[in-house]
């Protein structure tokens, strides 16, 4: 199968609407030239590309876009934070947003800034939790944030 272009949706919508139009007027030609010109080539020729040009946006593949993302601070064998990511990832379907992890023993600044309070879960400056995460309020905190404009 040949590989996909991901764009966004609504960039998709728009390339899938060029396309189809560009098709149609292509076929629109081939027809004028078949019937008007006697063009056969020609007609064949503009009926195979519009086919092509319609049908291009097949080849393309829509990605909606997160409403935000969260930044989840986290640190190798680190029980709670695999269990943090895990409920992260459960509600980033639910809620549109994306769930980015930081390894803070891999940057000083990030090592000297959470210490041992790690799981940290962030959406810009603020923080949703450090350590555990009750589920209720973190949800409450997630559907909040996904209905701000």
């Amino acid at each position: 199968m040949a590989a996909k272009w991901r764009v966004p949706e609504r960039r998709f919508k728009a390339i899938a609407f060029v396309t189809t139009l560009a098709g149609v007027a292509l076929i629109a030609g081939a027809i004028n030239a078949f019937v008007f010109e006697r063009d056969i080539a020609l007609a064949i020729a503009l009926f195979v590309f519009g086919v092509a040009a319609g049908s291009a946006h097949v080849f393309v593949e829509p990605v909606s876009q997160p409403k935000f993302s969260v930044t989840l601070y986290t640190r190798e064998d680190c029980a709670l934070c695999e269990e943090a990511e895990a409920l992260l990832l459960g509600f980033s379907g639910r809620h549109g947003f994306d769930v980015w992890t930081e390894d803070v023993d891999a940057d000083p600044a990030l090592a000297e800034r959470y210490g041992d309070r790690v799981p940290v879960a962030m959406v810009g400056e603020r923080t949703l939790f450090e350590l555990e995460a009750d589920p209720a309020r973190l949800e409450a905190d997630l559907r909040r944030l996904a209905r701000a404009p």
